[in-house]
């Protein structure tokens, strides 16, 4: 039995709410496998936990590493359209409003960023800047910039230039990002909460802005935000009866090139390229790729399957957490990473991938549920109101609490 969504605007930004809750388990379970960017973890002393644990690393990357960032991304700018949409309808230039939205999400997540240096709000932040601009483009200009972008075309010439030139140094950038990451390691892991603090606030923001630079986060954001423009832009969420067929192409062709990619990128490229510096570059490229179909499977594979009611029935819940995707994202960082690091809990040195992997499945239930609770109660999630508070200078004109209805 099919269901016919997506007619209604709650509809549609609940097949929405229900992918960012998807993404959202995705960058939480990576994040947990990293340790929240720690990345030390315990020598088991068990050969099933050990295997246990290289299974579930396998899998938990293979699955969300790189890709819950792009649906992320994909999705940020699919609600940029649907925000500046509805103000356009109601006759509202809401241009200015949202680059002042953009500065309060800048300063939530500079916060954020000192307790976890892996933030991705202050990347948005700057990111989102590019939205107000491509929103003056029309479809066919941002489909083949997102085009240039995704395929990270500067990336490829650079790539190609050192072979035919055969310059095979490695970009000292790189090098550089490197030894930050390493430095990192003691702090999060031995010093005390200030240090933490005083090496997230500058040398953890410059190894991360380095990373999104040099590992075509960048530009593969800017190409996914202009697909969610254009997506938002041909109705799709209104019409998904239209678009069944082009889902169903679009999954096979994403699936047959997402594979060999994977494939040819995580066995062979090491194999046949015999300089190292090529290996790297290549392999950011094609990651890039591939990380991009896998998207496409996602996004395509759960419109067509959530079409049937008992897999409608079993992701609706998600709904909950995506509406609250902020309030998620900080928490999860707000709680894990003072029982990871050393100057917390220490759990670095107690658990493993395996353990990693199913206490992040628990605390997720945990939020989910805390999420459907609270938004029985409330419009938004706490950090949601308070951005949207802050975004409209107003505590009085957005609401928090619902009103119950009174029984008698």
């Amino acid at each position: 039995m099919e269901l016919p969504i997506l007619k209604k605007p709650t509809d549609r930004l609940e097949v929405i709410d229900v992918l960012r809750g998807i993404a959202l388990f995705g960058l939480f379970s990576v994040h947990m496998q990293e340790h929240f960017e720690l990345f030390q973890f315990p020598e088991s002393q068990s050969e099933i936990i050990k295997s246990l644990d290289k299974c579930i690393n396998e899998i938990v990357y293979f699955l969300f590493a790189g890709k819950a960032y792009a649906l992320f991304a994909f999705l940020f700018g699919l609600s940029f359209f649907i925000q500046m949409k509805r103000q356009t309808d109601k006759g509202i230039d809401f241009k200015g409003r949202f680059l002042w939205r953009l500065i309060v999400l800048g300063v939530i997540g500079w916060f954020h960023s000192m307790i976890y240096s892996g933030d991705i709000l202050t990347f948005f932040f700057v990111m989102g800047f590019v939205l107000v601009v491509l929103d003056k483009l029309p479809s066919k200009a941002l489909i083949v910039l997102a085009i240039f972008f995704l395929l990270q075309i500067p990336f490829v010439l650079i790539a190609l230039s050192k072979i035919i030139n055969h310059e095979f140094q490695r970009n000292p950038l790189l090098t550089t990002m490197d030894a930050i990451f390493k430095s990192s390691t003691p702090v999060f892991s031995k010093g005390s909460f200030t240090d933490v603090i005083s090496f997230n606030i500058y040398e953890a923001q410059k190894s991360k802005w380095l990373f999104m630079f040099l590992y075509g986060r960048v530009f593969q954001t800017l190409g996914l935000f202009m697909l969610g423009i254009v997506i938002g832009r041909s109705g799709f969420f209104r019409t998904i009866e239209n678009y069944k067929k082009h889902c169903k192409i679009a999954l096979v062709t994403a699936s047959v090139l997402f594979l060999p990619l994977y494939i040819f990128n995580r066995f062979y490229l090491p194999e046949i390229a015999a300089d190292k510096v090529i290996v790297e570059a290549w392999t950011i490229i094609l990651s890039s790729y591939a990380n991009f179909a896998f998207v496409v499977i996602i996004f395509t594979g759960f419109v067509l399957l959530y079409q049937v009611e008992a897999i409608n029935k079993g992701l609706d819940i998600l709904k909950y957490t995506g509406r609250m995707s902020l309030t998620t994202y900080v928490m999860q960082s707000l709680v894990w990473v003072p029982l990871i690091y050393g100057y917390g809990a220490g759990l670095y040195d107690t658990i493993g991938f395996f353990y990693s992997f199913l206490l992040g499945v628990l605390f997720f239930v945990i939020q989910i549920y805390f999420s459907k609770w609270w938004m029985s109660r409330f419009h938004y999630g706490p950090i949601e109101w308070l951005w949207r508070s802050a975004t409209y200078l107003s505590v009085q004109d957005v609401p928090l609490r619902k009103e119950l209805a009174r029984t008698s």
